[in-house]
């Protein structure tokens, strides 16, 4: 099975938000990655998250190597994009375009679901696709 793995979920393993209660939160998402790895999903990473990914880390002047280990553990799936999806994610969302290519991504990879933390910023337009947060997800695969 297809996971698409939304840029925040990467990011909530380093708290790049300060958004959460850091070892309670850090436990959930390591325990996302766990099952994953352990169910042998196939992790879908486009250029898009790699894209976000890198321009969040050299924002905080943080290496990307931080991520290394986590990626040679997953089965990645790699995954490019165009300008023509692109333009297509502006003119359906031009207020959240970013996310909107996601769900583009993750579509054309047919992908089972999208796992994000942004649940609201997907539930205007993930139709045809489920998307779900870490937490929804360990309940459901564990």
């Amino acid at each position: 099975m297809k996971l698409y793995v939304d840029t925040c979920v990467y990011l909530d393993l380093i708290n790049y938000n300060n958004n959460y209660s850091f070892e309670d939160y850090l436990q959930e998402v390591y325990e996302f990655f766990n099952i994953v790895m352990d169910l042998d999903f196939k992790v879908i990473f486009s250029r898009w998250v790699k894209e976000e990914l890198e321009r969040k880390l050299k924002e905080k002047q943080i290496d990307n190597s931080i991520f290394d280990d986590l990626f040679d553990n997953l089965d990645i799936i790699d995954l490019n994009y165009d300008e023509k999806q692109k333009a297509e994610a502006e003119r359906l969302s031009p207020n959240n375009w970013q996310d909107q290519l996601h769900v583009i991504l993750a579509k054309k990879a047919n992908a089972l679901m999208i796992v994000t933390q942004n649940i609201r910023d997907f539930k205007e337009f993930c139709k045809g696709i489920e998307y779900m947060n870490t937490r929804t997800f360990i309940r459901k695969y564990s």
